[in-house]
């Protein structure tokens, strides 16, 4: 059931960024490279620690992100925005020291920890721009990728910390850039 649900997990959160690519090709979202560029980073070092966790049913989530941020931030370089900025160079800073300080640390849980830390930084400039410009983000992405996770969590089967930690980071990250669309496009 928990394998099932895992599976499950990782096909709605691919499909959850579909609409979200095809906003960007049409240029109506505009994601933000910095930000994309460092979840992509994440995803593909939190996809080996996942599996030297022993992650199983909840790696599909992983997967999907890892697979989706790197589609996303491929079209970010064209049709995206950021990276110049001083908030831009600053969470880049912020994040490659958190990348380094993860990297010197040899315990699996202070790695997720410091990964997710990353990854809270890297949202800043998204955060930013789903307040300030609601209109280039894809809400039902956001939506749906929460619900994708919710699901990831689910499919851990138990309390494990380190397993649930990016699931639950994830319908955080994604519920409240979510509800702030929602919101910011209400008040505009």
């Amino acid at each position: 059931m928990f394998a099932i649900i895992g599976v499950l997990a990782g096909i709605i959160s691919f499909a959850s960024n579909l609409p979200y690519i095809y906003d960007t090709i049409k240029r109506k979202t505009k994601p933000h490279r910095v930000t994309w560029g460092i979840f992509f980073l994440l995803n593909l070092i939190f996809l080996g620690n996942q599996l030297a966790a022993g992650a199983t049913n909840s790696i599909w989530l992983v997967v999907a992100f890892a697979v989706s941020t790197f589609t996303i931030f491929l079209l970010s370089l064209r049709n995206g925005v950021g990276g110049s900025t001083k908030l831009d160079v600053v969470v880049l800073v912020g994040a490659l020291l958190g990348v380094a300080i993860w990297q010197l640390l040899d315990a699996p849980v202070a790695s997720i920890i410091a990964n997710v830390t990353v990854a809270a930084i890297a949202s800043i400039p998204t955060y930013k721009k789903a307040w300030t410009h609601p209109n280039t983000e894809t809400k039902v992405s956001y939506s749906v990728g929460a619900f994708s996770a919710l699901l990831s969590a689910i499919s851990v089967g138990k309390l494990d910390f380190v397993l649930l930690l990016l699931p639950i980071y994830s319908v955080i990250y994604q519920g409240s850039i979510f509800l702030i669309l929602i919101r910011r496009n209400f008040s505009s």
